[in-house]
């Protein structure tokens, strides 16, 4: 168990990438369409969404765009 617990931000930080790629998913939002929020290229999105490499300030550009309320948000900032 003292592994799963060292490790838990490690599995988490795995999620926000995914959850975010099922959000685009749901509603129709390309990679593409990210990246002009972030006003970065698709590929580097790509390579965002792979490694969950965001800053605060990414994420709210891209909860922006995906329309989350703020309840969702919550739950994916707790990752």
């Amino acid at each position: 168990m003292a592994r799963i617990r060292e490790l838990k931000h490690k599995y988490m930080e795995n999620d926000i990438g995914g959850k975010i790629v099922g959000l685009m998913y749901r509603q129709g939002v390309k990679q593409s369409d990210l990246a002009d929020a972030l006003k970065i290229k698709q590929p580097t999105m790509s390579y965002k969404l792979r490694n969950n490499a965001f800053t605060y300030g990414d994420l709210i550009k891209i909860f922006n765009v995906l329309g989350l309320p703020d309840s969702e948000i919550l739950e994916l900032m707790k990752i």
